[in-house]
């Protein structure tokens, strides 16, 4: 039997250390191409991907996620990795913030009423604003055209990465990225196999960025991670590297979609 696992996960961190090659990896969306679930290492320096963690109103850390910088001062993450959180803490190699506003897409719904036949969230995103402006480039949004079947994407996050492992001590240095192929695509999301793809998002990879390239060869977010589809293990832990699961992401060309980053967001850069 397979589940729907938000890629949501408990936590708490510390800070990284700088790297220009690792920076230039992250806005080629490569990351040297290895695990999420069945990628690689992208080092700890600064860059547009980031780690949150997310705290509630009493100040504890209640988990964390991955997102983007679009603009220097604004970060896309899954609207369920917000959920009861008072405030967000920003990681990316050496910069450090943390959020001064959060806001969910306005359709979003928290308790996750069926949108469709898997019975996900359609609209699960949300903007970050940040306190202080990041050093370095952000993502451009690709929006010029639609994710389509079979199409190589480049995902990354702050997930685990071959199921169980993780490094608790210093979680903010868990970046990795995956070469992924894209199964099919609905009206609500796209869709990756780990068969067809040795490779999946799991937890903690939620809001993280899935990367194309346009017509130019330019990189940009294409979508975000949203969910995984997963069998589980005698712990109910989701087995993220079975050849059954599906990683599940929302486009971000959807008009719904890219007409609420854009209302908080309007400075990003739309290739």
């Amino acid at each position: 039997m397979r589940l729907l696992f938000y890629l949501f996960l408990f936590l708490v961190i510390g800070c990284g250390e700088n790297n220009n090659d690792t920076q230039a990896a992250q806005l080629s969306g490569g990351c040297k191409i290895t695990t999420i679930v069945g990628g690689k290492s992208c080092g700890t320096s600064r860059g547009p991907v980031a780690f949150l963690v997310m705290f509630n109103k009493r100040g504890d850390a209640i988990g964390f996620c991955s997102g983007s910088f679009i603009t220097k001062n604004r970060i896309i993450t899954a609207a369920h990795c917000v959920d009861g959180s008072a405030k967000v803490k920003i990681i990316s190699g050496d910069y450090i913030s943390h959020s001064v506003r959060i806001i969910k897409h306005p359709k979003y719904k928290s308790k996750f009423k069926k949108s469709n036949e898997l019975g996900v969230e359609a609209h699960d995103v949300a903007v970050i604003y940040v306190a202080n402006p990041i050093d370095t480039e952000p993502f451009p949004i690709l929006a010029s055209s639609y994710v389509s079947p079979n199409q190589t994407i480049r995902v990354m996050g702050y997930g685990l990465f071959d199921n169980k492992n993780f490094d608790f001590s210093s979680p903010e240095k868990n970046l990795r990225g995956a070469k992924m192929r894209v199964s099919w695509v609905d009206n609500y999301f796209f869709y990756s196999t780990y068969e067809a793809s040795n490779a999946a998002a799991c937890i903690g990879d939620s809001g993280g960025p899935a990367i194309g390239y346009n017509n130019l060869n330019i990189p940009g977010i294409v979508g975000i991670t949203h969910a995984v589809y997963a069998p589980v293990d005698e712990n109910g832990i989701p087995i993220c590297s079975d050849e059954d699961v599906i990683s599940i992401f929302i486009p971000l060309a959807s008009p719904n979609i890219l007409n609420f980053i854009l209302k908080h967001a309007p400075e990003a850069k739309i290739i």
